[in-house]
């Protein structure tokens, strides 16, 4: 690999440090999916923990969508900008994690998502 971040070894697409060029355009371009992309994954959740089939609609439909679409745009803003997220982004996902444990929850399932 050369000094100026090329690849070596046929490896397009991949910096020195082995992370994927693509990764911070790629991570820009999927934030407009972002409401799509909550929706599908609280439906898989529900489809696949049973724990979380017992919350309400309005959880289901309402909070759990909203945080997760928050928190994928926490994961793809910072992919995209090349930074890890701060103690303060992470503070409501952690206080989610909390909600969803006050729900009845296991957490076991919380950690899944």
């Amino acid at each position: 690999m050369d000094d100026t971040g090329g690849t070596a070894g046929g490896s397009a697409g991949v910096t020195a440090g082995g992370e994927s060029a693509a990764g911070p355009g790629l991570a820009a371009a999927l934030l407009p999916r972002i409401p799509e992309m909550a929706a599908e994954t609280v439906a898989r959740l529900t489809a696949d923990i049973p724990a979380y089939r017992l919350l309400p609609d309005s959880v289901l439909g309402g909070d759990l969508v909203a945080n997760t679409e928050a928190v994928l745009k926490l994961f793809f803003t910072t992919v995209a900008e090349g930074r890890a997220p701060t103690e303060a982004e992470l503070a409501a996902p952690v206080a989610w994690g909390a909600e969803r444990a006050r729900d009845g929850v296991p957490l076991e399932a919380v950690l899944r998502v």
